[in-house]
């Protein structure tokens, strides 16, 4: 039986086990930082900053191959350096990061011809890290108030597709109306996207377990429909929880 587990931002243990397939890859998380509880009263995005957690080395492919980037700033924080890096283009974005020794925790900076920036290392201002190999820990500073969930973890299986998982409290308007296949951690559907008609391309998965909403988006389109690599894994899947 192959194993995972992962610590999320918030200290939660993400735990999935699976029968048939192996986790060579690491998960990688999205978090929601908020400064207060979000009511309504006022848009989400103006309150939420998302920080995106990878792996450490991460923002080295990132800088290389999506932003034409390089990193203009090093400074020294606790466990860890704050980077700055900046595109070559103007109509490319930047990146801040804090890099520890396991993980690093990145936000996206506003490309120049989008404005630009102040303060690049806002996005990650009031924030301390506790980083382990299993996951990156984080919590307000001392004097902050931020409010930290969450919002998505991913993870590639091989031969199978990629997986995106959130915490069941936050995603229940991912779950279907009608009723799924009884699985051993949960329940199953079949879906489509509605923007693509070709069975094949526009076909993934979503499944339920008490704690968590995971969608698996098939590694490439099957002609067949049948999706038996997916349909496999899912089978074989014994564990998945967040708590």
């Amino acid at each position: 039986m192959a194993t995972t587990e992962f610590t999320t931002a918030d200290g939660r243990r993400l735990r999935m086990a699976s029968l048939t397939a192996e986790f060579p890859h690491p998960w990688d998380e999205i978090v929601k930082v908020s400064n207060r509880v979000l009511d309504g009263t006022v848009p989400d995005e103006l309150q939420i900053r998302d920080v995106f957690i990878a792996p450490r080395g991460n923002a080295d492919g990132i800088l290389e191959h999506v932003l034409d980037a390089e990193v203009t700033q090093v400074l020294q924080a606790r466990e860890g350096t704050l980077q700055i890096a900046e595109s070559r283009r103007s109509d490319l974005q930047g990146i801040a990061f804090w890099r520890g020794p396991h993980h690093e925790a990145l936000v996206w900076l506003p490309s120049e011809d989008d404005g630009g920036y102040d303060d690049p290392l806002k996005g990650l201002s009031g924030l301390a890290f506790t980083d382990r190999s299993d996951g990156l820990e984080i919590r307000p500073d001392a004097g902050q108030d931020w409010v930290i969930k969450p919002g998505h973890l991913g993870m590639h299986v091989p031969g199978v597709g990629s997986l995106s998982v959130r915490p069941a409290e936050d995603a229940l308007a991912q779950i279907p109306a009608w009723a799924g296949q009884l699985i051993d951690v949960g329940e199953l559907w079949q879906v489509q996207h509605d923007d693509i008609e070709d069975l094949a391309a526009s076909t993934y998965f979503t499944f339920a377990t008490p704690t968590v909403v995971a969608n698996l988006f098939p590694e490439r389109p099957d002609p067949t429909a049948r999706f038996i690599p997916q349909l496999t894994f899912l089978a074989g899947l014994s564990r998945l929880t967040l708590s």
